[in-house]
């Protein structure tokens, strides 16, 4: 089939077929989360409806497009993630999706560049939700403000501060590797357990908490499930490594939200010394500002080794001082010159762009 564009014409085409079906779709965006929120939402309704979803990360202009293309009669319930990085990419995206309800999980600094700031980058994601009846997000945070009356009208709001959320958050508290959380919904109260202890993975269950409310869902069934759910592949797995280390996996991408989220995890392994193996970061316009924060963040999450991979972060290295801070060009190098008797009962995070293909350090050979 010959076109003038064929991504286009593939998003034409999914978009065709798209308005063949009448069905409940979910759309999930935001800058970190939407896999996870998608997959969890899976596992959770997988025996109340038959499900069609976008398979691993495919949320991109190509991506979209041939999640949809899945859809046949035998569904009844849709979850597709969507994401940008350049504006005006979002309004084709809710062309062919349409989505019944959405779903925006936070506004972080991934894909930052090319947005004039970060009100721009936020309302070209809330474009997605244009036609959908009920949006479910956290009025906490400080972009719920940007919205119009009439946007906020179709919210679908959890907070941990406003008991006249839609889902107030009366307690959460962590116990072991697990944390337990209070939550009243129209004057009921509810209690459910999540393997997790850090702060993106509560909200992350949130968003699915409140997504079931929507749906008409959240049954006791449904609240025993939670406390099953499993970390998403390659967001904050958590592995065996070398030397009785700890390895945890989130090499997928690299922004300071998400980088924030991975050390919250890792400050949960009291008991181990703590390594970070960090790329650089991608599409950063501001590079001294950047690493300045990464260094807070580091020194604020008590790491003890940092081992940086690329040629910024080896520049900036100062910033990263009283840590011990050990650069190099790419894996290949470091995994070369490594002694692995050094990693013996460490808790390792590793996080990074997937240029640098850190996914290298946990198979059996890196170079």
């Amino acid at each position: 089939m010959l076109v003038e564009n064929a991504v286009e014409a593939l998003q034409s085409i999914a978009a065709a077929h798209r308005s063949e079906f009448e069905i409940e779709t979910i759309a999930i965006t935001g800058s970190n989360g939407k896999t996870i929120v998608k997959e969890w939402l899976n596992a959770l309704l997988e025996d109340r409806y038959r499900i069609c979803r976008s398979p691993k990360s495919y949320n991109s202009q190509i991506g979209v497009p041939l999640s949809v293309l899945q859809l046949d009669r035998t569904y009844n319930l849709s979850l597709f993630e969507a994401g940008i990085s350049r504006p005006d990419e979002m309004r084709k995206l809710e062309k062919l999706l349409k989505p019944t309800i959405g779903i925006f999980t936070n506004l972080g600094d991934a894909h930052a560049a090319h947005f004039e700031s970060q009100k721009q980058k936020f309302e070209d994601k809330w474009q997605l939700f244009e036609q959908s009846k009920n949006i479910v997000c956290c009025e906490d945070q400080h972009w719920f403000s940007w919205l119009s009356e009439g946007q906020k009208a179709r919210c679908f709001t959890w907070s941990f501060e406003d008991k006249n959320a839609n889902v107030f958050v009366e307690s959460k508290k962590i116990q072991s590797r697990r944390t337990v959380i209070s939550i009243s919904h129209q004057e009921e109260s509810h209690s459910f357990i999540i393997p997790f202890t850090d702060k993106a993975s509560v909200e992350n269950a949130l968003h699915c908490v409140s997504a079931a409310f929507l749906l008409g869902q959240a049954s006791s069934a449904f609240f025993e499930k939670l406390s099953d759910l499993s970390p998403v592949a390659m967001r904050m797995e958590v592995k065996q490594g070398v030397e009785n280390s700890l390895l945890i996996d989130d090499s997928y991408n690299s922004d300071l939200g998400s980088l924030q989220a991975a050390l919250e995890h890792l400050s949960t392994q009291v008991d181990r010394e703590k390594w970070v193996i960090l790329s650089d970061f991608s599409e950063n316009t501001q590079p001294a500002e950047l690493y300045q924060r990464i260094g807070e963040l580091l020194r604020d999450a008590s790491v003890n080794t940092l081992i940086g991979i690329g040629p910024e972060i080896q520049q900036y290295r100062s910033y990263f001082e009283p840590i011990a801070t050990h650069c190099f060009p790419d894996v290949s190098a470091f995994w070369n010159q490594l002694d692995k008797k050094l990693l013996r009962q460490k808790a390792i995070l590793i996080k990074g762009s997937r240029k640098y293909k850190l996914c290298r350090l946990y198979t059996s050979d890196a170079a």
